[in-house]
């Protein structure tokens, strides 16, 4: 359980399409750049270490697997039509599956629904719109066991300013509130789990994140946990770091 609640409150930022509709997939042909590593640190027996992430692609240009010796893990994606369908999370000496994600969409090609599967639990993820197409609300429920609740968002001029988290009872668990400086975002995704393949969007560029929890489960150094953005020249997102000294490094490549 307390994984589950670090896991949702660390990657709450659930996406969206610029200007028009939150909550797609990334356009592989809209933007010239594309990622080409993630690095990031952790602990390996006490010791502080780094890891690399690598992004491989179709020729299409669409993501088709991450490769990281963080775990010896990789994710596979699979597409149908062009939309997501499938992400797979292996074990890279032996690909055995550790778990697995499905996607469904409604007719307006938003996803609408999403199954993590590992080897003991399923947990549905259901999402709704407001008639702009802007997210709203996700709501979750555990399939194996009882466990469910929801995040709820809010959003001003094309941009999330909030998503509060409440669990089955309607009390708040946490919550996640976003500052942005006064320039169009020209890019347009905003990435905070790197390895979503849907992100939101926002029109002005975000500086940063600050996450509350208010179950005292999450045991965090800091609270709230801050995450700051910075950018290149091409606006971006090359480092993410956090008030407990986290931080994650982008590099691109062109198309």
């Amino acid at each position: 359980m307390r994984l589950i609640l670090l896991l949702l409150l660390l990657s709450a930022c659930e996406p969206a399409e610029t200007l028009v509709r939150p909550f797609v997939q990334d356009d592989p042909s809209r933007l010239p750049y594309r990622i080409h590593t993630r690095t990031y640190p952790d602990y390996l027996n006490g010791r502080p270490v780094q890891y690399t992430a690598y992004y491989r692609y179709q020729p299409d240009g669409r993501l088709s697997r991450i490769d990281s010796a963080w775990r010896d893990r990789n994710m596979l994606y699979e597409y149908d039509n062009g939309r997501l369908v499938r992400r797979l999370t292996q074990l890279t000496r032996n690909d055995s599956l550790v778990f697995r994600e499905t996607f469904e969409y409604g007719p307006e090609g938003r996803l609408a629904r999403r199954f993590w599967t590992d080897h003991s639990t399923r947990i549905q993820y259901d999402y709704q719109y407001d008639a702009a197409g802007q997210l709203t609300e996700v709501r979750y429920r555990a399939l194996t066991y009882a466990y469910e609740g929801s995040t709820r968002y809010s959003w001003r001029n094309g941009n999330i300013v909030a998503s509060v988290g409440y669990d089955a009872g309607g009390q708040k668990q946490s919550e996640w509130s976003y500052e942005y400086d006064q320039h169009p975002n020209v890019n347009g995704l905003v990435r905070f789990d790197p390895d979503d393949p849907f992100q939101f969007t926002s029109n002005n560029v975000i500086l940063r994140r600050l996450d509350r929890d208010y179950t005292g489960l999450i045991d965090l150094a800091v609270n709230p946990l801050q995450h700051k953005l910075r950018y290149n020249g091409d606006q971006l997102v090359e480092r993410i770091e956090t008030n407990m000294g986290t931080w994650l490094t982008y590099t691109y490549e062109r198309k």
